[in-house]
């Protein structure tokens, strides 16, 4: 949801004058086509410190507008849900600036009382953030592929049985879906989990100090990259593992962000009424992908059922890696939930 803040003024301060108080804040001007007003915009990229950015507008106070006696002007600041700390400070600190230099009222529409918002959101630091974006994009990749697992008809099944009693084995188009997915779904694990170290490594640099230590002294072609930006010292470092192999996998993020993936996903999660290991349930399903890739073979009984399974012990392993980072490191990466 939205959050405005009003500042009822009773001047009529020109554009230019307006300008010159919110443009070294920040704010550029945006569209102005079907709006009737100028809008601008606010949005700081260093340090990922906005996430949803501040809009500010203004308009003149009409006959018959709830305002303050005497107003005559209206200033708006407005953020959106999964504003950031930074995003509904900067909400309070232009319409501050503006009431400093023209006057007028402070008002929050939403709570219905003169003042300014209270910023109780939590102030995520730039690693929590970039690695919190690495896990929101997984997370709706994810809910988009949950879409797409097919049911096989019933008119299929008998067609199968049918072909299968006279030694014709065949295959239902929804089961050959549901098997072509499967490497999509892996590839979005090793993606998160190599994305992941990369976002993490690449925002402390301590652990960019250990990379040097470790590597000693670097082939010219590497080095060549680093210095051209191509890839960052962490990415150099992540090429080192394989991110599709939960054994190597386990081994960079023990090393360089102390979490053993192996005892996090050691947990049971219910799926439709059983208790399954979610670690085991990601091997069964990196053993099967390697199967459907290198020796095009087709698992005949993966139904919808079972294809949602496998995606959802994804999801599992992906929100209890967020979760242990939480309680153990105190590391914040559930941008929606703080956000």
């Amino acid at each position: 949801m939205s959050l405005d803040l009003y500042l009822y003024c009773k001047k009529t301060p020109s554009k230019s004058a307006i300008e010159k108080v919110i443009l070294p804040l920040g704010f550029r001007i945006e569209e102005t086509k079907g709006r009737g007003r100028p809008w601008y915009f606010w949005f700081e990229e260093k340090d990922l410190a906005s996430v949803r950015g501040c809009w500010l507008y203004w308009y003149k106070c009409e006959a018959g507008e709830e305002a303050p006696r005497g107003t005559k002007t209206i200033f708006v600041a407005t953020t959106h849900a999964g504003r950031s700390y930074e995003d509904l400070d900067m909400q309070n600190h232009v319409i501050r600036q503006l009431k400093k230099k023209f006057g007028g009222s402070v008002y929050d529409p939403q709570e219905g009382r003169y003042g300014y918002l209270q910023n109780d959101i939590p102030k995520l630091t730039y690693p929590e953030k970039r690695c919190g974006f690495v896990y929101l994009n997984t997370r709706q990749l994810i809910w988009r592929i949950a879409t797409l697992p097919q049911d096989v008809s019933i008119e299929a099944e008998k067609t199968t049985r049918f072909l299968e009693e006279h030694g014709l084995p065949w295959f239902p188009s929804e089961i050959i879906q549901n098997n072509v997915l499967l490497p999509f779904l892996v590839s979005s694990l090793e993606s998160f989990l190599r994305d992941f170290f990369v976002a993490f490594v690449d925002s402390h640099p301590d652990l960019l100090e250990r990379i040097y230590e470790r590597r000693g002294k670097l082939e010219y072609a590497a080095l060549r990259d680093l210095l051209e930006g191509k890839v960052s010292l962490a990415e150099h470092e992540a090429n080192n593992y394989s991110f599709q192999n939960l054994e190597s996998a386990n081994v960079a993020f023990q090393r360089y962000i102390g979490v053993n993936l192996f005892s996090v996903w050691e947990k049971r999660r219910k799926f439709n009424g059983k208790f399954y290991v979610v670690r085991e349930v990601l091997q069964e399903l990196l053993s099967l992908r390697h199967r459907i890739i290198h020796k095009a073979y087709i698992e005949p009984n993966l139904g919808r059922n079972e294809t949602m399974r496998y995606i959802r012990f994804v999801e599992y392993a992906v929100d209890l890696l967020a979760q242990h980072l939480e309680k153990e490191k105190n590391f914040k990466i559930d941008l929606e939930k703080y956000l």
